[in-house]
């Protein structure tokens, strides 16, 4: 067999030749789906005797009837036209597992995701849009019993900015927000940029306001409930803010928002400090920190018991046990991952080992299978993250760029990797 010849130099070769492995393997899988998918129609497994395409891909490759169904799955909604060998251009470099993930997911929302995101990334959108649709399912059912004249009508915008500006994170930004909230109410034209900067700082993302997911890319906000989509500019987020808020004034943004909201602006909200014993230096500013008698600073488990200044002996030098026991019987949480010494009966408990002197196996399972432990070149320039359904990430230390690509088999241990992705997704 030819060797492939691969020249690596740099992190930009590591990425284009990522990107140019992916596109090959997303290709394969399509065609993978195609082939099995004509077999079925057409029944060509009754040639060799099997009841089904499922039958046959079991005994001969050894996949399970839900990788079957995946690869077909797969084809059907994502080659060009349903039903060819050709990846449609739009999903070039996510992968199976993150075409996977898809699969239950409206084109609306596929288009908002991007190859370069995480499969959990992905899921996590997943999840979010199932529970914009129970709500919007919830809401419909209402709605259906009310009085044609009451039904609410309007864009998805309409529907959702007020749930929006409901999640701390988007009623944080309001100050921010508030200039170009003002330009816009007295008929002076904005900068979308800046508003979009406004919104959400990073500049793009996504959020579930009610029964609607909303994604901000940099020219445009896109809302998606169902299967519908609809597309704003940020001039029309203005607009549909403004008019939500009805006839409140725009005096002042926490006052605004609590006319509107009927709630303080989260980022008004002063946090309550104990002056009288002041105790709000450690509670607060030094979250998590406290001084030992040495001088030191040492971590301390947010939200521990302020201990009686008297007894300066009341937590155990250090422990690798989630909770240790009071002289009142009751258990207390207690900071994990230091190590003790068990003095009463003088052994160690078991502590987190350190992945720079790992076994390559523990009880005989591969760490690196299980993204315990990462593969590294010989001068450590590049790092390889290994997750058991094959995705890597491949990392350069230095520039701390990276790329994501997917393996079959561990690279250490030669286990294969990908017959370790058994989610269906309800997908029979």
């Amino acid at each position: 067999m030819e060797q492939l010849m691969i020249q690596i130099h740099n992190m930009e070769d590591v990425e284009r030749e990522i990107d140019k492995a992916q596109r090959k393997a997303c290709t394969s899988i399509v065609e993978i789906g195609y082939i099995l998918r004509k077999a079925d129609d057409s029944e060509l497994y009754r040639e060799r005797g099997f009841s089904s395409i499922f039958a046959f891909a079991k005994e001969t490759y050894g996949w399970d009837q839900s990788r079957t169904s995946r690869f077909m799955a797969i084809n059907r909604e994502y080659s060009d036209g349903g039903y060819s060998t050709v990846l449609k251009a739009q999903y070039e470099g996510f992968g199976e597992a993150k075409l996977s993930e898809m699969l239950l997911l409206p084109e609306g929302i596929r288009e908002e995701l991007d190859p370069e995101m995480k499969r959990d990334e992905i899921r996590s959108i997943k999840s979010e849009f199932k529970e914009a649709e129970q709500e919007r399912e919830s809401r419909e059912f209402e709605e259906s019993f009310a009085p044609a004249q009451m039904k609410p009508l309007g864009t998805l915008l309409e529907k959702c900015i007020l749930d929006l500006f409901r999640i701390e994170q988007f009623a944080r930004q309001v100050p921010e927000l508030w200039e170009y909230m003002k330009q816009y109410n007295e008929g002076n034209a904005v900068n979308e940029q800046d508003v979009l900067m406004a919104v959400k700082p990073n500049g793009y993302g996504h959020a579930r306001a009610g029964s609607c997911m909303c994604f901000f890319r940099k020219d445009e906000i896109s809302v998606v409930s169902g299967l519908r989509k609809e597309k704003y500019t940020y001039a029309d987020f203005l607009r549909v803010l403004l008019q939500a808020s009805g006839e409140v004034e725009l005096d002042e943004p926490d006052s605004w928002y609590r006319n509107v909201f009927g709630e303080e602006l989260p980022s008004s909200k002063t946090e309550v400090k104990n002056v009288a014993n002041n105790e709000s230096s450690l509670a607060k500013s030094d979250l998590g920190k406290e001084e030992k008698k040495d001088g030191d600073l040492t971590e301390k488990p947010s939200g521990a018991a302020v201990q009686n200044d008297t007894n300066k002996e009341s937590l155990p030098a250090k422990s690798d046990l989630a909770k240790e026991e009071k002289t009142d019987g009751n258990l207390t949480e207690k900071p994990s991952g230091a190590a003790v010494e068990d003095t009463a009966n003088n052994e160690s408990p078991p502590a987190k080992i350190d992945s720079e002197v790992m076994a390559d196996k523990v009880d005989g399972v591969c760490q690196y299978c299980i993204g315990n432990k990462e593969i590294e070149s010989n001068d450590r320039a590049i790092t390889i993250h290994l997750a058991p359904s094959g995705l890597a990430r491949v990392e350069e230390s230095i520039g701390r760029t990276f790329g994501i690509v997917e393996f079959e088999y561990c690279p250490k241990c030669g286990k294969k990797l990908l017959d370790e992705i058994n989610e269906t997704d309800g997908i029979q």
